[in-house]
């Protein structure tokens, strides 16, 4: 059985991610959290602070973590330098061998993201991005169960307004955030 941990588990994206892999039951899972906290069912919680990457190390080792999932909104600077300390720390680990980018979000920002990739090119460790299109979720709120919040992104309903990418003949991928879990 393999351990996964989900840095960000506990926010709209990482949680729904760890309900997924609990569904699945085939993984030992763990959220990474910024305070202490209790288990709840299958999830046991991890507290680090993503500014200390020794730190995370060795939750990850005490963990017996093999798969990192990073699903911070990668969004500032902050953000970004807190999934790099989460790459080091997974490098540095024993038992991690394989690292998520955080690229779910839809405002991701590419440059974070391809420094995420330069960082794990400079490593022993597998990683993988996940390259999800728009989340359908937000257009069957509140009807539709889901984790994340509420936002308008390229349609408004209510509004009556749409945004059309580049030119409107160019293809446009939508998922549920469940079939991204």
């Amino acid at each position: 059985m393999k351990v996964v941990a989900v840095a960000g588990g506990t926010g709209s994206v990482g949680s729904t991610i760890v309900d997924g892999l609990v569904e699945y039951g085939k993984h030992k899972v763990y959220a990474l959290s910024r305070r202490e906290r209790p288990p709840q069912g299958a999830v046991n919680y991890l507290k680090v602070d993503y500014n200390d990457p020794h730190a995370i190390t060795k939750a990850l080792e005490a963990a017996g973590v093999n798969i990192l999932i990073c699903a911070i909104s990668v969004v500032s600077p902050e953000a970004n330098q807190a999934q790099k300390n989460l790459i080091q720390a997974a490098e540095r680990s024993s038992t991690t061998e394989r690292f998520v980018i955080s690229s779910f979000d839809m405002l991701h920002v590419k440059e974070y993201t391809f420094e995420a990739i330069n960082e794990l090119e400079k490593t022993n460790l597998i990683y993988t991005r996940i390259a999800n299109g728009w989340f359908l979720d937000y257009y069957g709120m509140p009807h539709w169960k889901c984790n994340l919040e509420p936002w308008i992104n390229i349609i408004n309903m209510k509004s009556k307004w749409a945004i059309i990418p580049a030119d409107g003949n160019i293809q446009a991928s939508f998922l549920t955030s469940q079939d991204m879990s």
